[in-house]
């Protein structure tokens, strides 16, 4: 009976002792696991880490570019009134030089009439606001003008 219960409880202790090396491999392979997750999981963690940064200096190289964006629109802006205030200035300045030049060229053209012998109608009728008619003006080289009476009515 002894030898019995004693072989019995060595098949107990058997068994258990089987159970205890099947449980220490499933945990030692569970801890495998484990630390394969925590490295991947190391691994991922740096890998958002370099992702956030990469993000972040997007978002900083973004806003520095739309701060630059709104700096060249209000320098272009600036440049584009300035150009038209030059243009502005610059046909202003063509406009007096091309009154300049044609009171000048009327004031030739009244002194080449009177030289050739206009009259006093001919003479009203370059200063008043008729139309003359019987003067032909032609421009010459060197801004010249040369007149003369073509055979009509001077004035109506």
């Amino acid at each position: 009976m002894q030898t019995d219960q004693l072989e019995h409880l060595r098949e107990k202790l058997r068994i258990a002792q089987d159970e205890t090396r099947s449980m220490q491999a499933k945990t030692e392979v569970l801890e495998r696991k484990l630390s394969d997750s925590d490295q991947q999981n190391r691994e991922l963690i740096g890998v958002i880490s370099k992702k956030e940064e990469a993000l972040y200096q997007t978002q900083q190289r973004q806003e520095d570019l739309r701060a630059e964006n709104i700096r060249l629109n209000q320098q272009l802006e600036s440049s584009v009134l300035e150009a038209r205030r030059q243009v502005d200035s610059q046909k202003e300045k063509a406009l007096v030089k091309v009154s300049r030049t044609l009171r000048q060229w009327r004031f030739d053209a009244e002194g080449f009439v009177t030289k050739i012998g206009g009259n006093d109608k001919m003479s009203t009728c370059l200063h008043g606001e008729k139309k003359t008619r019987g003067i032909l003006f032609l421009t010459m080289p060197h801004n010249r003008v040369t007149a003369y009476t073509k055979p009509q009515r001077a004035c109506s």
